[in-house]
């Protein structure tokens, strides 16, 4: 018996009889699973990434639903994911220029539900036959080991630093680093008994003042140097007009948090 995993499956459909079809031709194969299912471009983003599908079924106009599948497919190209999902769209729209843009841009496999061999087994088919064996990407086979995750969450936290302009030649970069990662896994009941600050600071046999400065440090300099547009685009909380920069504190949360659910 073969230990891999049915592949995961999540649709982004709007017609009724559409997905009760696909859910119940995917209910009788048992190498393939339906994890979610939605109406909704927005609700779409925040299940992948609770659940990491290996596959989105995506129709391109939600007209009963929320948002669009165009909307969603931008979104979830501009979102940083540590998996890549198989992208499937399943669509009404006859339009080859359409067709060429997507495929391009966006999706892996296009199936349009007029031509006249459609079928729900047909697009399933495709999905499993493109079916990406990457353990990395979708633990098929093993679960992930603590190193793994570990240099995971080293990639995740420096590829947003670095989206925001963080230097590396600055201690201050290192300080934040530290924090989040330590955030990252701690019990956040138990951040009021060592804060990140005072973490890193034992940690670096230093006052916490001392790395308060270190960290603000770079966060200033990052503000002053990178674009202002990938600033507001990569780092999305407010900001106080009076001093037009996120403090220490304000930064590590927010990326303790926006990795977090990335996790």
């Amino acid at each position: 018996m073969s230990n891999v995993k049915p592949m995961s499956i999540l649709i982004l459909e709007d017609d009724q009889k559409t997905i009760n079809e696909l859910e119940k031709y995917i209910e009788k194969r048992d190498d393939v699973c339906l994890v979610a299912k939605t109406n909704s471009s927005y609700d779409a983003l925040k299940l992948v990434k609770k659940y990491r599908p290996e596959a989105i079924i995506v129709d391109l106009e939600l007209h009963f639903g929320v948002g669009s599948g165009f909307e969603f497919l931008k979104s979830l190209r501009n979102t940083t994911l540590n998996f890549s999902p198989l992208i499937v769209v399943n669509t009404n729209i006859l339009s080859p220029s359409i067709f060429q843009n997507i495929h391009e841009g966006y999706a892996d496999l296009i199936f349009c539900k007029q031509q006249v061999d459609y079928s729900y087994e047909m697009v399933i088919n495709a999905i499993v036959f493109s079916r990406k064996h990457d353990k990395e990407s979708f633990n098929i086979v093993v679960e992930e080991s603590p190193e793994e995750e570990q240099k995971r969450i080293t990639r995740l936290i420096n590829s947003e630093l670095d989206k925001i302009g963080i230097s590396y030649k600055l201690k201050g970069r290192e300080y934040i680093f530290c924090a989040i990662d330590y955030m990252l896994h701690q019990d956040p009941k138990t951040f009021n008994d060592v804060s990140p600050l005072q973490y890193v600071a034992d940690k670096y046999k230093m006052y916490s003042s001392s790395i308060g400065r270190g960290i603000q440090t770079a966060i200033n300099k990052a503000w002053k140097r990178s674009a202002v547009e990938d600033l507001e685009k990569f780092y999305t909380a407010k900001i106080s007009a009076s001093s037009g920069v996120p403090s220490a504190m304000e930064l590590i949360f927010f990326y303790y948090n926006k990795i977090k659910e990335q996790l």
